[in-house]
């Protein structure tokens, strides 16, 4: 090959054609020689590559699916690698494509050594494992433009599995019990995948009653209502009620299996399965006139003839029936009065008459025709109000309220009584088999001054149903009902693990008046047996700056259940400290679920001690000035003593809840975990059985381990670490100090070397300092800004004092290095 170079450069065209079917290198050297003279040659090595195109998809051409659900879509992304030189254009061949897959970007081109995503969708309809072979085609794209060359062709292994999986919820049963009307109440249940595969589900509601009834369904909601779960997880879902219609009600919650994460078309099933089933029995609340009262009603009307003229039974009816949010017309008549006589003042006693929280309200509603006027209040503000005459003549309240649960305390400061009428328990407890289902431990009794006293009942269930009875209490003069309500049930359930979410948080409020904090405010204890003791720690603390107080704790003790002690019972506590109590439970006998109070008496010391130190003064001056007097003009004066005596102060109080559950032996391991009782203190009978039993030590086995603790002594005063470790203590050296000795020229040399005097200035600025300082202080002008001082102590040597010479220094120096104890440098 020849050429002519005319110009600059001229361009060489070389074209490599494979002749062989198959990827081989090519290599060549061609010399270029210039003018046709050896000596201007250049060597030019050309190098090529010829090779097929191809492609690889995920790993080794093989793509698994997950497990699917039958009728429900997968996804997987594809990785589509392109390992060779060329431009490719790939295309899957139809023919090899089932129906139930699904390929996005089935054209599609690929740059050398490039590697894209690819997403197939599939969707199996029947259960079993499913095996595919795609094709593949690729084509060299010359310029990303032509295709040159044949296609080549590449396999691809699809396989996978489809089955079915049940979804299981735990609960089965969620039981809201007596729900009132309006109210909105959550529980939840966890939804479980056992499966291997996704399952994509919703959520839905049916009434067994009323399976068409849509109103009722809107009294459940759940949430979340769609969503996946993968295999072997979980998910919380909250159950919300809010009745709107009264009656025992019964639903059932089912699922539907969606196609896809994305979609909301579902999967056909034959029949739907339950997974758990809700339950309440929606009630309103409902008010009954039990009484009225005639105040100042004089010798006309009695109470028998004023019910009947306000119609108290129609009220009670209607109060029975209305639905809340409803109004109701009700007539009543009022007796008739001449005109300026006394006010006659009726006093009605409502009673909640149902078993939840009753809320009331009374709206006057106007039934005459008087106009509304405006009115003006101050110079802005205006309003409007009826000119009735009418209204003074008839007037309600209180005109809203609230019944609810009470509580028996004693807020006297004096013992009260009380009493229990027993005698519906016993005719209840005839009822059941003559068995004492229900029993009162202290039906009487006195209440201390000034606190709260429980009642105990036990309760021995002979049915898995809900037991109900109405007692009679007396308290001092006065008699009032209440309900004591249980439920029999295969597994007991204290709730003790679910108190602590629903108590307040401690140690948020911090207020000057009340100083002292605990470190905890509600004590929760896990479930304890009997005749056993369990010990918490809390901590006291005293958050004043200047204030000692003294504390005491007070014992509780309930007789026959348990006994509560805290440790140190009394102290005192100075400003800024925290002092640590053990709290001691010692249960005895008897079973319970209770929460108990532990008080705790404050008293200011500090505040006590000023008032101790008034009077003392205050006496030692009246002692001073008895029998003085001074001679005026007018006569004999007795000087008056003006020493101000300080209050005492008064005892406050800090009280702390404990709540516990005592259970028997052997009832425990059914309430709590085996790792939580290893953590508690053994049972008394337990430890007194081990003592009895397990601690005895007869003759022979004294024997056999004296004989072990000889041989073991024996085995460590002959050893070879023993005698090592006697040696060096017998060849320890004795320690021994020196004293550091120094002339009185070099004692004074370091006197002046540490010697520095502070300047006129500095001492200036400092006493300037002190004065204003004492200034604000003096007249309450606030803080004083500082300023940095400018002045360093180590530059105000005098100059007077120059540095010491060389001779001088070198010679300390040395005295120093000789001697066994050094000086610090800075000396």
């Amino acid at each position: 090959m020849q050429g002519v170079i005319t110009e600059g450069y001229q361009i060489i065209v070389v074209q490599l054609c494979p002749s062989e079917n198959s990827e081989t290198a090519y290599v060549e050297r061609w010399g270029l020689q210039f003018n046709g003279s050896s000596k201007y040659e250049t060597n030019v090595d050309i190098r090529a590559y010829a090779e097929y195109p191809s492609l690889h998809f995920g790993k080794m051409n093989r793509i698994v699916f997950p497990a699917i659900y039958p009728g429900c879509e997968e996804t997987v992304n594809v990785s589509v690698r392109n390992p060779t030189r060329h431009c490719l254009r790939y295309h899957y061949q139809q023919s090899t494509i089932p129906d139930n897959l699904d390929i996005l970007d089935k054209v599609y081109v690929i740059a050398s050594n490039e590697i894209i995503s690819n997403t197939w969708k599939y969707t199996p309809q029947e259960p079993g494992e499913f095996s595919l072979q795609l094709k593949c085609e690729a084509s060299v794209l010359q310029d990303c433009k032509y295709i040159v060359g044949m296609p080549y062709e590449t396999s691809v292994k699809v396989n996978g599995i489809c089955e079915y999986v049940e979804l299981v919820a735990f609960p089965e049963k969620i039981d809201f019990g007596i729900s009132s009307w309006g109210e909105s109440r959550t529980q939840s249940f966890y939804l479980f995948n056992f499966g291997n595969c996704k399952m994509h589900y919703k959520l839905k509601v049916v009434h067994y009653t009323f399976p068409r009834s849509s109103k009722r369904l809107r009294d459940v909601l759940l949430s979340p209502l769609t969503s996946t779960l993968g295999p072997n997880e979980k998910n919380e879902i909250q159950v919300t009620i809010c009745p709107s219609e009264l009656g025992f009600n019964e639903f059932a919650v089912m699922y539907d299996i969606r196609v896809s994460s994305n979609s909301e078309a579902t999967v056909p099933t034959v029949t739907d399965k339950i997974l758990t089933v809700i339950q309440y029995e929606g009630v309103f609340p409902t008010l009954k006139i039990c009484d009225l009262r005639i105040v100042q009603g004089g010798p006309i009307f009695c109470k028998l003839w004023l019910w009947k003229m306000l119609n108290i039974n129609k009220l009670n009816d209607t109060l029975a029936e209305v639905p809340p949010d409803c109004m109701l017309d009700v007539p009543i008549t009022l007796p008739e009065a001449q005109e300026g006589s006394k006010p006659l003042t009726v006093c009605l006693l409502l009673k909640n008459n149902s078993e939840i929280p009753n809320k009331w309200k009374i709206k006057r509603q106007q039934v005459c025709t008087c106009p509304l006027v405006n009115l003006t209040r101050g110079i802005s503000f205006r309003y409007k109000e009826y000119d009735c005459p009418h209204r003074p003549l008839f007037q309600i309240y209180p005109t809203s309220g609230e019944l609810q649960v009470f509580w028996i305390y004693n807020s006297l400061e004096t013992e009260m009584p009380y009493k229990i009428d027993i005698s519906s328990i016993t005719v209840f407890n005839n009822s059941n088999y003559d068995v004492e289902v229900l029993k009162c431990q202290n039906p009487k009794g006195d209440i201390p001054p000034k606190s709260n006293h429980p009642i105990l009942f036990r309760f021995c269930p002979l049915e898995l149903k809900r037991y109900e009875i109405s007692c009679l209490l007396r308290l001092g003069y006065t008699w009032m009902s209440f309900i004591t309500a249980g439920m029999g049930s295969v597994k007991y359930d204290s709730h003790i693990f679910s108190m602590r979410d629903k108590m307040p948080e401690s140690r948020n409020i911090i207020l000057p008046e009340d100083p002292i904090l605990l470190s905890v405010e509600n004590i929760i204890i896990n479930p304890i047996a009997t005749f056993s003791r369990v010990k918490r720690i809390f901590f006291i603390e005293n958050t004043s700056d200047y204030y000692v107080f003294e504390y005491q704790w007070f014992r509780y003790q309930i007789p026959g259940v348990l006994e509560a002690i805290v440790t140190t019972s009394k102290n005192s506590l100075h400003p800024r400290h925290s002092h640590v109590c053990t709290l001691t439970v010692t249960t005895y006998g008897y079973p319970c679920l209770l929460s108990f109070p532990i008080k705790c008496q404050i008293l200011n010391i500090t505040e006590r001690r000023n008032h101790e130190k008034s009077l003392l003064v205050r006496s030692a001056v009246d002692n001073y000035l008895q029998g003085q007097f001074d001679i005026t003009e007018r006569g004999e004066a007795v000087p008056v003593v003006n020493v101000p005596i300080v209050p005492a102060p008064k005892p406050f109080f800090v009280v702390m809840s404990v709540t516990t559950s005592i259970r028997s032996s052997k009832t425990l391991d059914e309430t709590l975990p085996l790792k939580i009782q290893m953590r508690q203190t053994p049972n008394q009978e337990y430890m007194h059985s081990i003592i009895e039993t397990q601690l005895r030590l007869r003759p022979p086995d004294v024997h056999i381990i004296v004989s072990i603790l000889e041989k073991m002594i024996w085995e460590v005063v002959y050893s070879k670490w023993f005698n090592n470790m006697v040696h060096q203590i017998c060849e320890e050296g004795t320690p021994y100090y020196s004293q550091f000795v120094m002339e009185e020229e070099e004692r004074c040399l370091l006197n002046k070397m540490s010697y520095c005097q502070p300047s006129r200035r500095l001492i200036e600025s400092v006493l300037n300092d002190i004065i204003i300082d004492l200034l604000h202080t003096e007249f309450e002008l606030g803080p004083v800004k500082k300023n940095e001082s400018k002045f360093d102590l180590r530059k105000t040597v005098r100059k007077s004092d120059g540095p010491l010479s060389d001779d001088t220094e070198s010679h300390i120096s040395k005295r120093l290095s000789d001697e066994k104890i050094k000086v610090p440098s800075g000396w």
